[in-house]
């Protein structure tokens, strides 16, 4: 499994696009997506995904993930 991404100053928070791989037993999982964190107890995350098996049609998925806390 890796991952990559970079955070920059946006909307008075922090905006982190990422891409992510992983392998294990000849499937294949792409992700690609992008964290909000737009203040210290408000997070948001957006996620595409596309899982690959050996002979099996590839899965595709959409993430909305919203944490709050106060």
């Amino acid at each position: 499994d890796g991952e990559v991404g970079y955070g920059f100053a946006a909307f008075n928070g922090t905006v982190t696009p990422y891409g992510g791989l992983g392998l294990a037993d000849g499937s294949r999982y792409w992700r690609i997506g992008s964290r909000f964190s737009l203040s210290s107890g408000l997070d948001f995350r957006i996620e595409g995904s596309r899982n690959e098996q050996q002979r099996e049609a590839p899965d595709h998925g959409i993430q909305l993930n919203l944490n709050t806390a106060w």
